[in-house]
């Protein structure tokens, strides 16, 4: 995920400059031991969940770029890159629906 995350910032030239911490929904997976990241939304905020919390959206495009380019990555393209996590395969329907 981590790789993925900075092979995208890469990409699109965004500078890491600090890794933040902060109370975020990846606190789940991480006390289970899944690795996890939280990808910045872009622009700049400050004091979040406060009455003084502000956002300018300076750069703001970049956060949907950042996300969209890590996502592809780990799941990869058709006729193009390879996943970077492995493949899912589900349990065929005929396998399953007669148990409903």
């Amino acid at each position: 995920m981590l790789q993925a995350a900075r092979a995208a910032q890469m990409a699109l030239g965004i500078e890491l400059t600090e890794y933040m911490s902060a109370s975020t929904d990846q606190n789940v997976p991480m006390s289970l031991g899944i690795p996890s990241t939280s990808l910045g939304a872009g622009g700049r905020e400050g004091f979040n969940h406060s009455l003084s919390e502000w956002f300018e959206p300076v750069r703001s495009y970049e956060g949907p770029q950042l996300c969209l380019l890590t996502a592809l990555a780990l799941v990869g393209l058709e006729n193009g890159a390879d996943p970077m996590l492995p493949i899912y395969t589900a349990v065929p329907r005929a396998q399953w629906q007669d148990r409903l």
